[in-house]
């Protein structure tokens, strides 16, 4: 595990040309805290945006897990606002308290709740759409938040990190959430099947059991083999789906087949550990985000003023909207703006056999409504 850490802490050296982030500083309980911020362009201020918290890995920090996951360039289409904390000090190396206590007392727990006071008092910020991820002890960071401060997020992903067993016993979260799990089957940091111990971490399949069950999923899974696009990178990827029709939090696993202890599709890939490149971790977490939302789980396909039909559909889609003239834009899974129309009347029948198969978002009124072209 300390040989691991060596060779994680000298790729941080390399990673030079970070996109504009501005560092903020938080004082939390008398220590000044500092995390990274980054609002892209096309945020405007009368438009409430999503929110992405990204916690970096034990010995790692803010700079480097945000070169290395590169979420920017998807912000930057998407909408939405970019956080990486920056981690204290926690026995020789920067981390988060994802390993002692679950109350009100983790210093951690308080840094979130006071960066989400400054975010929400400074910016427009859509408090149905936040969200978290993170790498190793940051993906272990993300499941407390999940668990012990629910009511502040919409769905969580975690990239090789699980939780620690004492935490799991005591995770009671308010609320169904989404999760979404990625991990390498070779990862010797934090095991695929667990570690023993005073602060054991618990197997990735009791892990995904437990939410499966808290969120009252299908016990059976579907899955998906992703295609083995890269020949070079050693490695494969099973995709697993529990689904839920009743509160939409679904439950995701990418099983990474011999991977390491790594961010997949990252552009810095680890001497001597094995990072896959079949798919973009940071692409599918933010896929799976923006499906997600605090209030139902799920982005809108019809509500009792609006609604989309039908819904799939292969080419044509209709909009019917109770105001009108009203602006509506289309995006695709990666927030990238694709077309943008007027609505001029009440219903609205539109036609998209240009566009290829996939999940798109029409945006209009302060609500995004999913649409599934076949």
């Amino acid at each position: 595990m300390k040989k691991f850490y060596l060779i994680y802490f000298f790729t941080i050296t390399i990673f030079s040309f970070s996109q504009t982030n501005q560092q903020i500083t938080i004082n939390v309980d008398g220590v000044n805290r500092t995390l990274l911020l980054y609002v892209p362009n096309i945020y405007q201020s009368n438009i409430n945006a999503p929110l992405v918290f990204n916690f970096h890995g034990y010995t790692s920090n803010a700079t480097a897990q945000s070169d290395y996951t590169d979420f920017q360039s998807i912000a930057d289409t998407a909408g939405f606002i970019l956080v990486h904390p920056q981690g204290l000090d926690i026995g020789g190396g920067f981390g988060f308290n994802a390993f002692q206590n679950t109350d009100n007392s983790n210093y951690d727990y308080r840094f979130v709740e006071e960066m989400l006071t400054y975010l929400k008092q400074n910016y427009s910020i859509d408090e149905n759409r936040i969200y978290s991820t993170g790498l190793s002890n940051g993906g272990f960071f993300s499941y407390d938040l999940a668990c012990f401060l629910s009511e502040h997020f919409a769905a969580i992903a975690s990239v090789a990190g699980t939780m620690i067993s004492s935490h799991l016993s005591a995770c009671n979260p308010s609320k169904s959430i989404p999760v979404m799990h990625i991990h390498g089957t070779n990862d010797l940091t934090v095991s695929y099947t667990g570690v023993g111990g005073i602060l054991s971490s618990v197997s990735v399949d009791n892990l995904i059991s437990f939410w499966v069950n808290h969120n009252q999923n299908t016990s059976t899974s579907i899955e998906e083999n992703l295609a083995n696009s890269s020949l070079n990178d050693l490695s494969t990827v099973s995709h697993y789906t529990y689904e839920n029709n009743q509160n939409f939090a679904v439950v995701e696993l990418y099983k990474v087949i011999n991977g390491s202890h790594t961010w997949p599709g990252s552009s810095y890939p680890i001497i001597g550990l094995v990072t896959n490149q079949d798919f973009s971790a940071s692409k599918e977490i933010w896929r799976f985000f923006s499906q997600h939302q605090k209030t139902n789980h799920l982005i809108e396909s019809t509500t009792s003023s609006f609604s989309l039909y039908p819904n799939p559909s292969k080419n044509s889609v209709t909009i019917k909207t109770p105001s009108f003239p009203v602006q509506c834009k289309l995006k695709n899974i990666e927030g990238k703006e694709v077309q943008s129309f007027l609505l001029e009347k009440q219903t609205t029948e539109l036609n998209f056999n240009h566009l290829k198969s996939g999940v798109y978002f029409f945006e209009l009124n302060n609500k995004v409504f999913k649409w599934l072209k076949e």
